[in-house]
């Protein structure tokens, strides 16, 4: 692979890399901003709000919100500019193929994802594993309607952009340092499945996880894995407002 992918961390589009200590407080930004949105935070909220609730519901969201803030106004800090800090977490040339083409092919994409899904819960369902419904469904069909709101928030305005980073840049950078592509992918591939805590959907998010990591590197630049990202949740945040709406129509 060429020296000139962002695997390497650049700091602007032309020959010259970043020094490795950009590449670790990147690497500890992310992590710490993971660390205190999508673990501590929530585990926090979890014991002093009452469940149920209007406001636990606003603080479901307030994590991964706080993540992608905590992030991006941390590498400002280092970088000193708006455009290095675009540069240093991935985001270079905005690809406007993958744009007007984007919801096309992330539904394709979901299609592939849901057909793997299906083969492994028949599977499941032959030895009698139980699976357990998706954290994502439960929210959605929750009687909690901030709940819901708090979904649509992470799905929308924080997940594509944070985990996008997060997976497919720092975790896969890191990895990529010390082992060949094809186990980096499929351990950073991994790290985005489990991270939505769903056995069912595990080996569908796999996929896809892969497919949004082959787009990254192919493209040079994160927004094409942000895009795809965003189109995903979209579609299936619309699907499930569906299903939620047509289960309220049957009482």
């Amino acid at each position: 692979m060429s020296e000139q992918t962002p695997l390497t961390y650049h700091l602007n589009p032309g020959p010259v890399r970043s020094s490795d200590r950009v590449s670790l407080r990147l690497q500890l930004t992310a992590m710490a901003a993971f660390i205190f949105g999508y673990i501590l935070l929530p585990a926090v909220f979890s014991l002093i709000l009452p469940p149920d609730s209007a406001v636990s519901g606003i603080a479901a969201a307030c994590g991964p919100i706080l993540s992608l803030v905590m992030l991006f106004v941390l590498t400002n800090r280092y970088s000193g500019s708006f455009r290095k800090t675009m540069l240093i977490l991935g985001f270079r040339r905005f690809p406007l193929k993958t744009m007007y083409l984007g919801l096309f092919i992330a539904l394709g994409i979901m299609i592939m994802g849901g057909r793997v899904t299906l083969v492994w819960g028949i599977i499941a369902e032959f030895f009698s594993i139980e699976l357990g419904t998706p954290p994502t469904v439960a929210a959605a069909m929750s009687e909690n309607i901030w709940d819901v709101a708090a979904l649509l928030i992470t799905a929308l305005a924080a997940a594509p952009v944070f985990e996008e980073v997060f997976f497919r840049r720092v975790i896969f950078g890191s990895l990529r340092r010390f082992m060949p592509l094809l186990p980096a992918m499929a351990i950073a591939s991994l790290a985005f499945s489990e991270l939505h805590l769903s056995l069912l959907q595990l080996p569908g998010l796999l996929l896809i996880g892969w497919i949004w990591q082959s787009f990254y590197i192919r493209s040079q630049t994160l927004w094409s894995s942000v895009i795809l990202h965003f189109y995903n949740n979209l579609i299936a945040a619309v699907l499930l407002l569906m299903i939620r709406f047509m289960n309220l129509q049957t009482f």
